[in-house]
């Protein structure tokens, strides 16, 4: 073939394509691969998800301390939910209607059904938290990919996104890439204080996935309310925050039966000494019987120590809990109350005068321990207070 004669042929088919050449051409679906149509059932013969073990190290796992984005526009830590369940469905990737899913989506095993799932989560999320879970879906799309479909499914829940795969990484989430994306395989994570109790991997048939967890929690019920020991931290207007957050982020790693909630005279934001607000996670009438208390100090220790909602809380529930406990001047709000009459007790050594004067015995120790009673000097120390308590609870090597 001469070399004009080639350009001419070249140009030809570059003209009308290989496929009149007498190839074969790609298929119509190929050509022009199906829309999203939400309205539509799965379609039958979806290829069956397989364990492949990607999952068999989750169970018992502590959750990581991570924020994820919510589409309630706010950041969510999983391990910081106070929740007697917590249920975490992930997906890979829900489509978009009258957009093109992506190539070979449907013989991907496991791939095909996240709007379906969301679905089920959502017609049973009123089931589902009277079986005392709390319910988010979770996804590596970006929260804003994750809000269309809320929207449009009307999802009565938050939705997490974990785009920079952290949440992925930190638990070694099974995965899959597609067209430049990673994506997480679908799965369900159900937590209870703080670990990963169940795992559901593979899941399949997504849109009866909600009604299988449902189940599963119907046969492993809670431990009943007598049997679990809650620890109540005491909020209050201007307490310091380091006060609170530091026994909180030792203690909520204990295990099952233990779990930790911030209690309150109203679930309302309220000022801390740094101006962050914080919302206790129970009202004071909802935690009357706590097994343990602790009352953090700070600039409303004052203002704690005349509150009729504080100081009454403290005299009911104090003498049926079997720890009672404080950090730095948390421990007057405990005097006022006549908790520490005749007490070996600590604070901040710039409040022992006061302490004794509300008759407790001062001791200028980091913490000090009388009967059921553990007190703390100032901020730090009540991380080691926290330390010492859970290996009294549990042992040392827990702690």
């Amino acid at each position: 073939m001469t070399d004009p004669v080639r350009r001419s042929f070249l140009r030809a088919v570059a003209g009308v394509g290989f496929w009149a050449m007498g190839k074969t051409p790609r298929s119509a679906e190929a050509q022009n691969p199906p829309k999203f149509d939400p309205s539509q059932p799965l379609p039958p013969n979806l290829p069956v998800p397989v364990d492949d073990g990607a999952c068999d190290h989750l169970p018992g796992l502590a959750v990581p301390s991570i924020k994820l984005r919510s589409t309630s526009d706010r950041w969510v830590d999983l391990s910081a939910v106070q929740a007697a369940r917590v249920v975490v469905y992930g997906y890979p990737r829900t489509g978009v209607p009258g957009q093109p899913l992506l190539p070979g989506w449907d013989a991907i095993p496991g791939a095909r059904g996240c709007t379906p799932e969301t679905c089920g989560f959502r017609d049973h999320h009123q089931d589902l938290q009277q079986l005392g879970a709390e319910v988010f879906g979770f996804s590596t799309q970006t929260t804003e990919y994750q809000k269309e479909m809320v929207e449009r499914l009307h999802v009565p829940f938050e939705v997490l996104s974990d785009a920079d795969l952290s949440f992925v990484h930190a638990l070694r989430l099974p995965t899959f890439d597609i067209e430049g994306m990673t994506l997480v395989k679908r799965l369900t994570l159900v937590i209870s204080s703080h670990r990963i109790e169940k795992v559901f991997y593979p899941v399949f048939p997504p849109d009866k996935h909600a009604a299988e967890v449902m189940e599963w929690l119907r046969g492993h019920p809670v431990e009943a309310e007598g049997s679990e020991k809650v620890i109540a931290l005491v909020a209050f207007p201007e307490l310091t925050l380091l006060d609170l957050v530091g026994p909180l982020q030792v203690l909520k790693s204990l295990p099952a039966p233990y779990r930790i909630v911030v209690v309150g005279e109203r679930k309302e934001p309220m000022a801390t000494d740094t101006g962050l607000a914080i919302t206790p996670d129970r009202t004071f009438a909802e935690i009357p019987r706590p097994f343990a208390i602790i009352v953090p100090g700070g600039p409303g220790s004052v203002a704690a120590m005349g509150s009729p909602a504080v100081q009454g809380y403290l005299r009911s529930a104090a003498p049926g809990a079997e720890v009672v406990g404080s950090v730095c001047t948390g421990a007057l709000v405990l005097a006022a109350a006549g908790l520490l009459e005749g007490r070996r007790a600590t604070t901040h050594w710039a409040y022992a005068p006061e302490l004794e004067k509300l008759g407790a015995r001062y001791v200028r120790e980091r913490w000090v321990e009388d009967g059921k009673l553990i007190t703390a000097g100032g901020v730090s120390a009540g991380i080691d207070m926290a330390l010492a308590l859970a290996a009294r609870l549990t042992d040392a090597a827990t702690a």
